[in-house]
């Protein structure tokens, strides 16, 4: 079995800078939080760090995807994930993406411009697009007006 600080020193010597992740810690931390919060379903937001063993390792343990691009769209379905676990939620998606997007994901649309785009998309196609809606209240919980 390799020593961990042995691997270590080796990366270190051979490359000036790397990632190192620890999968245990990874685990660890999914674990605690479906502990003490077990009754929420979870996103993994790929914009955090793509890495595919790291993602996969999250997916391992049921969580499913936040993308903000259509490559992290597909990204997660290669990793085995369905659409109704994978969300797919960014502002000013063009229509390409919505299109490759479609049946690989929930699409969260941000106006009804844009429910109205994928339903048009969706009825092209025959299907009925599965859509999340983001909503921006005009107010904070500050007091202020929100936007």
């Amino acid at each position: 079995m390799l020593d961990l600080k042995e691997v270590i020193l080796e990366q270190a010597r051979r490359y000036d800078s790397f990632y190192l992740y620890d999968e245990r810690g990874i685990d660890d931390a999914v674990r605690r939080l479906k502990t003490d919060l077990g009754a929420a379903e979870f996103l993994y937001s790929l914009k955090a760090n793509p890495h595919p063993a790291v993602a996969e390792s999250l997916f391992a343990h049921g969580l499913g995807a936040d993308a903000a691009s259509l490559a992290e769209v597909e990204q997660a379905h290669r990793s085995g994930l369905g659409p109704e676990r994978i969300h797919y939620s960014a502002p000013g998606k063009r229509t390409v993406d919505l299109e490759g997007a479609l049946e690989r994901s929930t699409l969260i649309a941000d106006s009804l411009e844009e429910i109205a785009l994928i339903q048009r998309l969706a009825a092209a196609r025959r299907i009925t697009a599965k859509i999340g809606v983001r909503i921006n209240p005009d107010f904070t919980f500050a007091g202020d007006g929100g936007q």
